[in-house]
């Protein structure tokens, strides 16, 4: 009769043999390429996702980013997301509107902006529309290169990349408007522009705010009445 193995041994039949795994140097800088190059694109990803602008058309965040948009909402300033924003055709006279908060104290809180007008039109389903405005006195003008519109219901959000003219000073300020329509024009309009780039002249110096600055400008009336234009 054979003898009985003891308790917790393994027998010698089963037993894997033992060895040493060893690597070639061009197989381990290889393997080590692709774990670097793994880490690297999920800081990317991660990077962009905590980055991003959700429900907003996908063109804002080529733009402006989510660190402008925490920076609004921190000061009061209401974003409104979704896919189903109002049509918000139309000309639209801004007056009285002060300034709510300056992160430069360029212009001090209180200060009375211009009276201005606004134009909206080409508004599409894919979230794009076009963007016109100018001052009734500073001699401003300005459009946008791209501007985008989100929402539901009645309020919406409209971003817009944007160039303008300040007295002779080219710049680049992104500007966000928001607001809730209603038959007398937008309630509630509330606008804030982001200096992203300008000229390195004097007159820029002079008459712009800095770059890096940003502005939010509330409607005093809390209306910006639509213009119908005479024929």
């Amino acid at each position: 009769m054979p003898s009985a193995q003891k308790r917790g041994r393994i027998p010698s039949s089963f037993r894997a043999k033992q060895g040493v795994f060893r690597l070639s140097p061009l197989r381990l800088a290889l393997m080590m390429g692709i774990l670097a190059f793994g880490v690297a694109t999920f800081y990317i990803g991660y990077s962009w996702y905590s980055q991003k602008i959700w429900g907003v058309p996908s063109q804002v965040n080529e733009f402006l980013d989510k660190k402008d948009i925490t920076t609004l909402g921190e000061k009061g300033f209401p974003i409104y997301t979704g896919s189903n924003p109002p049509d918000i055709t139309g000309k639209y006279y801004i007056a009285p509107w002060t300034v709510h908060f300056d992160s430069g104290n360029v212009f001090p809180v209180g200060t009375e902006i211009d009276k201005t007008y606004y134009r909206f039109f080409n508004q599409k389903r894919d979230g794009k529309v076009d963007v016109e405005y100018y001052t009734e006195n500073a001699g401003e003008t300005g459009s946008g290169i791209g501007s985008f519109i989100s929402g539901e219901g009645n309020c919406f959000t409209i971003f817009t990349e944007q160039k303008g003219v300040i007295e002779g000073c080219n710049h680049k300020a992104p500007f966000v408007v928001s607001g809730c329509l209603t038959e007398k024009g937008i309630a509630n309009w509330t606008l804030s522009n982001i200096m992203k780039w300008q000229e390195d002249t004097q007159t820029c110096k002079e008459v712009a705010m800095p770059v890096g600055n940003v502005r939010i400008i509330i409607e005093d009336d809390k209306l910006a009445e639509k213009v119908v234009d005479e024929k």
